[in-house]
């Protein structure tokens, strides 16, 4: 073999380690940024509030098993697009000049959000006679999640909401909404031509466009309860075709019973109330087709990871998410075995876990 073929060959040989290799680098590098943005929000709210001086109490030797924890996921992730899990494009490179306008308007909304948590003001809202989403939405939600302002009844919100949960996580909720696409892809590995995805509190479309990267041919419809998180889903994913947007409550959907192959939600369920919590599994079980699929990935619970409890345990207590404590003494595990959803598969990776699981077939009537 001469020299040329011989260095393509080694070079094609080495190409999908260091695609792997670039995408795990990449995503390092971006959670880096996350992190030091969520390192710096705490002296906001101590200038704002006075209250107390950041990170006196924090447990150290906690946070190194956290940072492994991120690292594992981060690493997992860049094999599942080395395996063909789905496609490298589910990384998008943010415009640096974008991410710091963001990061402004994040700090900036991190004054309001310290005073209304010093107050503890969890129902402010503006101009809420003229929000006709505001007026339908049902009494749980009419809340300042997280403290952010307007709840998830503005644009401004939905301008924020994303850049506020990745400095939540880190930099890593994008890893963590793809734990879902893996257990999917084991049961459809195809590219989803002929079925139809219905996706239930889709906010601005990140887990959206991953499933439709994933599954170019599927047929996914997007519902949310916020017209503002459906409009900024539309205008990012507007380079996507195949997906439709439907404004509804998760626990009471306007589509027919056997409508979809599968049904999932992401970061939904520990915002909701235990009987809505219910509620909508029943609907989800509703609109599945026999043999359909039911996906899910949120917060761990109680007993998930012991050594991730304590981040569990601070998170109410930071944030206004009064649902979240019932949540994870609840275990979602349980709440399916009274369904006719059986799992067959579950993952866990840092903050979050995700679970998949598949509509029994009715038993056969004995005439």
């Amino acid at each position: 073999m001469d020299t040329a073929k011989l260095i393509k060959k080694r070079i094609t040989e080495q190409l999908p380690e260091v695609k792997k290799n670039a995408a795990l680098l990449y995503s390092l590098g971006r959670s880096l940024s996350y992190v030091s943005e969520q390192w710096a929000l705490p002296w906001i709210d101590f200038l704002v509030t006075r209250h107390r001086v950041p990170y006196t109490n924090v447990q150290k030797g906690k946070i190194p098993v956290a940072y492994a924890k991120l690292y594992d996921i981060l690493r997992q992730d860049a094999e599942n697009m080395a395996n063909g899990v789905y496609p490298y494009s589910v990384l998008k490179i943010e415009n640096p000049y974008r991410h710091m306008k963001s990061l402004m308007n994040v700090f900036s909304d991190a004054i309001k959000i310290s005073k209304r948590r010093q107050q503890h003001q969890s129902h402010d809202f503006d101009h809420t006679r003229d929000n006709e989403d505001f007026a339908s939405a049902p009494d749980y939600s009419k809340r300042n999640f997280h403290y952010q302002t307007n709840g998830y009844f503005s644009d401004e919100s939905a301008e924020l909401y994303d850049h506020q949960v990745e400095i939540l996580f880190a930099g890593s909720s994008h890893a963590m909404r793809r734990m879902l696409v893996g257990l999917i892809k084991k049961e459809i590995p195809n590219q989803g031509e002929g079925l139809h995805f219905l996706e239930l509190g889709c906010g601005t479309g990140i887990l959206t466009r991953f499933m439709k990267l994933a599954f170019p041919k599927a047929k996914i419809t997007a519902s949310d309860m916020s017209s503002s998180y459906l409009k900024k889903a539309q205008r990012d994913l507007a380079d996507l075709s195949g997906i439709s947007y439907v404004q509804s409550h998760a626990e009471s959907l306007p589509f027919k019973d056997n409508t979809f192959d599968l049904v999932y939600s992401c970061y939904l369920f520990h915002e909701l109330p235990l009987p809505t919590r219910k509620a909508t599994l029943d609907e989800s079980q509703r609109v599945l087709k026999q043999s359909g699929l039911w996906g899910f990935v949120d917060s761990l619970q109680n007993n998930d990871d012991k050594d991730m409890q304590w981040a569990l345990d601070q998170f109410p207590v930071d944030f206004h998410e009064p649902f979240y404590k019932n949540y994870i003494q609840n275990s979602i595990e349980t709440m399916l075995e009274n369904t006719e959803m059986s799992i067959i598969g579950t993952t866990i990776g840092f903050l979050s876990k995700a679970i998949l699981a598949k509509k029994i077939l009715e038993s056969p009537k004995i005439v």
